[in-house]
Formats: structure tokens, sequence, C-alpha cells
């Protein structure tokens, strides 16, 4: 378990002070739409409305940066919010408290779900960091520290699976920290920014930054001898003060819509602000239209539904930068209406059951939780599921032939994420391998004109041989019998492992136009 040291800084600790508490029922799609003066001014959470809730979290992750200190019953003293998960455990309590929770039962356990550890997670990862890149940014602009360190260097922090390319061409350069042109320019919401000259440089980029001092930057000829950096820190607030100049009139309907009394207009000014009045002293905003419903499978044999249908419903033929709310509706849009109930497919669970990931109720949830992309014409045909339990180290799953499932308990019991995602895994499998021979004919020549004039190669880090082309992830181009007919078999598995992903993951892989391909005529396979 991974825990965050606690900063000091006061800058950081004011910065979610000082936001105001927005209660809304907009989703993340639409909070992108409102001005970067009000979002970088409060503190929400998409579709959350209960402002009680988000005093609770900005209070949490204020005593966390503060390292504020409670008096326990026994008189003992102890961190308030020491930790992320100590964070997540307070915030769960309180919701369902609060009798929060997700409208569909079928979003139990997802980002859709107030009480799951991914969502609490996420707006704790948000939140702290960017308390803590602002306070990195705002003591660098100190005129001492300015003088001494002008410059910084954009950086890889940690490796990601889909890196945004405008980061990969940036990677390693070094530019003044007055230049908002270029620091904005990496933080565009364009590509999935936050609009601001500090970090997070967009969810899950893997990016950040570390000081260049004076040396460095006059032998780069970013500053000659002498030279003063002035700071910025001032000029970029001053712009935050929200100016409705600028703001059409749709958008200022919007707001008063969005967000009623919570948002107050100085005509006189051309100023917009938050007020400070709690949430609900205003009708509510109307609720975003529903996304059209796949139609339901005919009983006739006219032509299903395609992929393409569903991506132009949702607007993504035309759109690579989908959000993470697309991502979402994407989700609920392959989702069956009846989907075929695990106790059906599966014909038996045996071997060790260890408390933890792979209890019996967690591997039925899993495959529940697969089927329910799975249309019921797809499943009725596929031999049922004969799923065991092993303590092998040789494998983390494997399936075998007719149905048959191993989950290694070594490597599975205490991780359900990697449980989860391993579920999807060799459940696809089973898909692909015994469903019907037009979904595997239509994977089998993707991977042919994929890979056409490619040669057989060592696939690292993995003891496998394949074709390593432009797979997101290196093990889809494994090779089976590739000495005679190649067939992608790990194609399906790696692809249908998104599913399983946050919709901020889901978003970035989405962007990238190799990915969406090959994701297409995956995913075309569950109609």
């Amino acid at each position: 378990m991974q825990f965050i040291q606690p900063i000091l800084w006061q800058d950081a600790i004011d910065k979610i002070g000082q936001k105001s508490l927005i209660g809304s029922a907009l989703s993340s799609e639409e909070w992108s739409e409102i001005p970067l003066e009000l979002r970088e001014r409060a503190f929400f959470s998409s579709t959350i409305e209960n402002v009680r809730f988000l005093q609770r979290a900005r209070d949490g992750i204020t005593e966390f940066l503060s390292s504020a200190v409670e008096t326990l019953p026994d008189g003992q003293k102890a961190l308030a919010t020491g930790s992320r998960q100590q964070f997540i455990k307070q915030m769960q309590d309180f919701a369902i408290a609060e009798g929060m929770g997700p409208l569909d039962a079928h979003d139990a356990g997802t980002i859709k779900d107030i009480t799951s550890e991914g969502r609490l997670g996420l707006i704790f990862d948000v939140q702290t960091q960017s308390a803590e890149d602002y306070g990195y940014w705002k003591q660098g602009m100190d005129p001492d520290v300015l003088n001494e360190f002008p410059a910084q260097r954009f950086i890889r922090e940690r490796e990601v699976k889909q890196p945004r390319p405008i980061h990969q061409q940036n990677e390693g350069v070094v530019r003044l920290k007055s230049d908002l042109e270029f620091w904005l320019g990496m933080n565009s919401p364009a590509i999935g920014g936050f609009g601001v000259p500090w970090g997070p440089w967009g969810f899950g980029s893997g990016m950040g930054v570390e000081d260049a001092d004076r040396d460095e930057a006059e032998q780069l000829g970013l500053l000659k001898p002498g030279d003063t950096v002035q700071p910025v820190d001032r000029d970029f607030n001053d712009k935050l003060q929200a100016s409705t100049q600028g703001l059409d009139q749709d958008m200022v309907a919007k707001l008063k819509q969005a967000f009623g009394d919570q948002v107050v207009f100085n005509d006189e000014e051309n100023m917009v602000a938050w007020s400070g009045k709690p949430a609900g002293s205003s009708a509510p905003p109307s609720p975003a239209p529903a996304p059209a419903a796949i139609p339901a499978a005919p009983s006739t044999p006219a032509a299903p539904a395609t992929l393409d249908d569903v991506l132009k419903q949702l607007g993504l033929d035309a759109k690579a930068n989908a959000t993470a709310d697309d991502m979402i509706a994407l989700r609920e849009q392959l989702k069956e209406q009846n989907p075929v109930n695990q106790a059906q497919v599966i014909k038996s669970i045996k071997g060790d059951q260890p408390a933890g990931a792979l209890t019996e109720a967690n591997i039925r949830k899993n495959v529940q939780e697969f089927l329910d992309f799975i249309p019921p014409a797809k499943v009725h045909h596929l031999p049922t599921l004969k799923i065991s339990v092993t303590k092998s180290q040789d494998y983390i799953g494997q399936y075998s032939t007719k149905g048959e499932v191993q989950f290694s308990h070594d490597f599975l019991a205490h991780d359900p994420d990697r449980f989860r995602k391993n579920a999807f895994h060799e459940l696809a499998h089973w898909l692909h391998r015994e469903g019907d021979q037009a979904y595997r004919d239509a994977i089998r020549k993707h991977f042919e004109a994929r890979t056409a004039g490619e040669k057989v190669v060592n696939l690292k880090p993995y003891a496998a041989k394949g074709k390593k082309d432009k797979w997101y992830e290196p093990y889809a181009g494994k090779i089976y019998h590739f000495e005679t007919t190649p067939e992608g078999l790990e194609i399906p598995t790696r692809y249908l492992e998104w599913l399983t992903m946050t919709p901020a993951e889901q978003a970035i892989l989405w962007n990238d136009p190799d990915f969406r391909e090959t994701m297409k005529i995956v995913l075309q396979g569950l109609f």
C-alpha cells in the first residue's frame, strides 16, 4: 500500500481551504466546459450535490496536507487523516451514513459510485497532487528561489501505457518558470490537461518537473548573466479573476441554470465569482439527456447494431479526444439490458478458496461484470465455465479449452484489481476461442493486416514470441503456432482489459488512433 508523506506548505493548504464548496449534478464533461477561472476556485466532484460530503472531503484532505492531529478516546494523539486509505475509509463511512451511492445498482463499485475505493481514491489523488504541485510552483515564484532556480525541466516521473505525444516531444525540455505559454501548453485542456501552469499535467500523464539552476538556464540561452526573472504568479492569478467578457450568453445562462445562487454576476464590472451560498438555493439544473440505448437484439435475422452506430450516437466517431464521461457512456452502451446471469454459465468453482480476491462470491461478481457487456446470443452456445483456484506460480491465470479457467492463488488472492483484470483476460479467451467463427476470422485478418511483413521477435519483457507492431501492450502481439498460420489470440484479451480500466485511463488510450483501430474490431465482436 502506498502512503504519501504529508507536506507542510501553507500555500498548498490554503489552495484547498480557500476553494468554494460547489455541489452540482454536472458530469465531468460538463464541468470541463465551465470557465477555468471558476473551476480553479471550486471544490467539486462530478455529479455530487451533497455539500456536507464535499465539506468533509475538503476537511479530510486539508487535515492530511497539514498533518493535523486529533485526540483519540484513550487520550492518544494521532493524525486526523494520516493516509490515502484512511481518507477513503472515512469518506466511505460518511457517504454511506448520508445515504449516498450509485443510482443504478449496476454501477456499484465503479467510478460512478461515490462510495467506491476507485472514486474516492481519484478525489484524493487529484486534490492532493494539485495542492502539492501548486505549492511547489508558488514557492518557485519566490524572488530569491527564482533567482537561483529560474527554470524547470519537464520530466517523466513514471511510465504510462499511453503517453501524450506532446509530452513525449518535450520530455527533458528546460524552460523558464515564467514561460506561461509553454507550461500552459503542457497542461492544455485540448490534451486532457487542467489549464494551469503547474501539475498534475492531466489525468495519468506520468509527468512532473524539477528545478534547473541559473547556470544551466544561462548555458541554454534562456537568460543572460545578470538578468532578473520576474515572478508570474500574480499575473496568472489576476487572469483567474473570471471576467464575463468573452463568455457567450449561452454560457452565462448555463452557469445561472447549473449553479443558481452559488454563482454571482457583477454586470457593472463584468465579473463572475462563487457567492459562498450553499447548493440548493435555487431550482436544480435540468438533468443531462441520457445517452441513447443500444437497440435490443432483434428476434429476426435483421442486421444488428454496429459499434459504429454506438460511437456515432456518442459523437466519438468524429471526436478523438474523448472525455472520461464519454468512456463511461460507452461502457454503459455496451451493457445489455438483460445480461446472462453468471449462475447460468459457471458449472463449478473448486480449489482453495482463500479470503480476499478469490472468494467464490468475488469470482462470481467478476464473471457477472464481464457478462454484462456480452449479448446473450454470444454466450448461450459457449461451453459452461469450470473455474479452479490453484497454488501454481507458473501462471497468473490461464484458459485451457472447453471453458476451463485456472486462477493462481499466489498471484491474485490479495490483489482485487489485478484479479478483476485477469478475469476479463481469461474470459475473453473463452469468448474468442469458443465463440463464433466470424469473430475469430475478423481478429485473425486484423492481426495479419497490422503485422504484414513483420518478423517474429521476442516480446520483452515476456517470455513470448510474436509481432511487436504498435499494440498498446506488447503481449497483444503474441503468436500461437507462429510457424504455421499466425493468429493473435491475445488481441481480444489485452484489449478487453480496457473495460476494467478507470475512465481516465480509457480516455488516454482511446485518444490513440492505433488503439482505436484495434479496439473497434475487438468491440465489434460484442454485437
